[in-house]
């Protein structure tokens, strides 16, 4: 996802996960995925990221 309303071309990985247990699963997974973990450093030695611009949110759905 992209932003429409906010600063200009911020990136938004969205998942659904059943439970905060099924959430962490998945992120300890993905932190041991050696494919995964050599596509990031690729993106941080070319300076794709910038630091201060990441971050991490945790949304709850209501209704």
């Amino acid at each position: 996802m992209r932003n429409v309303g906010g600063p200009v071309w911020q990136i938004h990985w969205v998942g659904n996960y059943e439970s905060l247990a099924a959430y962490e699963e998945t992120m300890k997974a993905i932190e041991q995925d050696a494919g995964y973990l050599d596509l990031i450093g690729e993106a941080r030695e070319q300076n794709l990221f910038i630091s201060s611009s990441i971050v991490d949110r945790l949304y709850q759905s209501v209704g």
